[in-house]
């Protein structure tokens, strides 16, 4: 499991979902809360996800979005953003917080 990454290649997979600043630690979590249905994932299977749009960053607007259909509402300012995870046959959203 890819839990114990480089600050390089914690950077990289930021800078490829074109992360805002967002906490190192809150993001690593999330990844790895992401990938718990794949343990034994990866460095180059994540920015491959990333690559094929299976994994994106969405703004913490995101879930507003979908339950209103509008942003109207103040976003948490305790949410970061999400990790939005979907290949056709796994989807899973997580909260970086």
């Amino acid at each position: 499991m890819f839990i114990h990454p480089t600050r390089t290649q914690l950077a990289e997979i930021g800078k490829r979902l074109n992360l805002p600043t967002i906490p190192p630690e809150s993001f690593l979590s999330a990844l790895i809360d992401v990938y718990t249905e794949y343990p034994d994932v990866e460095y180059e299977d994540i920015l491959r996800d990333i690559a094929n749009c299976y994994l994106e960053y969405k703004d913490n607007t995101f879930i507003r979005k979908i339950i209103t259909g509008d942003n109207k509402m103040k976003p948490d300012d305790t949410v970061f953003g999400y990790l939005y995870y979907n290949d056709g046959e796994y989807e899973v959203c997580v909260a970086i917080n």
